[in-house]
C-alpha cells in the first residue's frame, strides 16, 4: 500500500540532484544531463523532499534532492524489503528492480 507507494517516490533519491550524468565528471556547469538510469548512482542520498501547494488549483509543485551520498544513509534492508517483499514492492515498471540493484549497490558501497 503506502510503503510501496513511498518507495517509488524515494527512488528519487538515487538519482543526482540535477539529474546529471553519473561518473566521471566534475562541476556542476561540466557534466551532461542524463537520460535514463544513467543519472543513478542508486545510494540513498542525503536528503529528498517533494511538495505542492495546498490549493489543488495552483497547479505547483516541487521536489529537491541531494547527489551527496554516505554510509550512514544507506539502508540495505530496506532496500531488500522493497526488492523482494510482494507487499512493500513498488507498482512502477522498474521499481522493483531499481531496489534490487540499489540493495547490490549500498554493500558494495560498504565494502568499499
Amino acid at each position: 500500500g503506502k510503503a510501496a507507494k513511498m518507495g517509488d517516490y524515494l527512488r528519487y533519491s538515487m538519482y543526482d540532484k540535477y539529474f546529471k550524468k553519473v561518473g566521471n565528471c566534475v562541476g556542476p556547469a561540466a557534466c551532461p544531463a542524463g537520460t535514463g538510469k544513467d543519472a543513478s548512482h542508486y545510494l540513498l542520498s542525503w536528503y529528498y523532499a517533494w511538495g505542492g501547494a495546498t490549493d489543488t488549483s495552483a497547479g505547483w509543485a516541487w521536489r529537491i534532492g541531494s547527489s551527496h551520498a554516505h554510509g550512514g544513509y544507506q539502508n540495505p534492508f530496506a532496500a531488500y524489503a522493497l526488492a523482494n517483499y510482494a507487499p512493500l514492492k513498488p507498482k512502477s515498471a522498474t521499481g522493483q528492480a531499481d531496489w534490487a540493484k540499489s540493495m547490490d549497490r549500498q554493500l558494495e558501497f560498504y565494502r568499499w
